[in-house]
């Protein structure tokens, strides 16, 4: 049915054009999420599969058998999965508490303190996120094989407890400076130090963009590839990431590997699509409002 606006009341064409206007573009986000969704549910129509049917032509997207054993098989039986899964784990906890602890205390110091050459200080900071990670990669390789610390967990863990990522500490900083500088006064009346007003007020007031930074941070190491790639050596402390790349070269991703595969990364992706579920609103929050002041 075709709506005649030439014959609508003066007041209902504003609405009919808005509500026309906002249908348009419901569909077209509504298109474009289907769009994005496909491959997600290609693996997932792939992960439930048995072997005959992973490469029939033309595709099934809708298995005639659903074959669920195939997520407890690639947790269990074919993939050492729950070592990847536990070294994956260790690899993010502990990076993501280091990062968002130093990060803070560093942003802290830029958004709070004045001291000489501080705006200088921030701006180098700043430009090293120009510098590309492949030309530090060397250097620092060769500094950790001088402490011997190659296939171990130590150079995946230990940097993020010094502040190394510029990104997070201008998205504190930036934060920071949204909060009122009359709490600070006023703490200090009140015989509050620096550390103990950092701990009991500006932090839990930092909530969402503490949220964003452990949430950037949780993604980014989860999904690491090069760094395990380059300091592990044995197998056994792969991460999923690493892992998931093992067994496809070793099998070499065939007819009967493929489903496995397919499970196994589904799986791979549960935890952090989780937590940003939950964490959404923060943040949202967090990274909207990083850019009020400073």
């Amino acid at each position: 049915m075709v709506v005649d606006t030439a014959r609508l009341p003066r007041a209902a064409k504003p609405r009919t054009r808005r509500f026309l206007t906002r249908l348009a573009l419901y569909a077209l986000l509504v298109a474009l999420c289907a769009l994005f969704l496909l491959p997600l549910m290609w693996a997932l129509s792939t992960a439930l599969k048995v072997p005959g049917e992973v490469f029939l032509y033309p595709p099934r997207w809708i298995p005639h058998h659903l074959r669920w054993q195939n997520f407890s098989d690639a947790w269990s039986a074919t993939l050492p999965f729950q070592i990847y899964f536990k070294n994956s784990i260790i690899l993010t906890v502990l990076p993501v508490i280091g990062q968002t602890l130093s990060c803070s205390l560093v942003a802290y110091g830029f958004a709070r303190f004045r001291f000489p050459g501080r705006d200088f200080l921030f701006m180098v900071m700043i430009a090293t996120l120009l510098i590309p990670p492949q030309v530090t990669l060397v250097p620092q390789f060769i500094m950790f094989q001088h402490l011997g610390w190659i296939d171990s967990f130590k150079p995946l863990i230990v940097p993020s407890y010094f502040a190394t990522s510029a990104f997070s500490v201008f998205l504190l900083r930036q934060f920071f400076m949204t909060i009122p500088r009359e709490l600070d006064e006023a703490a200090m009346i009140d015989g509050c130090g620096y550390f103990r007003f950092f701990v009991r007020i500006l932090l839990p007031l930092s909530k969402p963009a503490l949220v964003a930074v452990a949430l950037i941070g949780f993604f980014t190491s989860w999904n690491d590839f090069l760094g395990p790639l380059i300091y592990l050596d044995s197998p056994h402390k792969f991460p999923l990431a690493l892992g998931l790349n093992f067994f496809l070269t070793t099998y070499g991703g065939g007819v009967q590997h493929m489903a496995l595969l397919m499970a196994a990364a589904l799986i791979t992706m549960l935890l952090p699509l989780a937590l940003f579920i939950f964490g959404q609103r923060y943040f949202v929050q967090g990274i909207t409002m990083t850019g009020l002041k400073g």
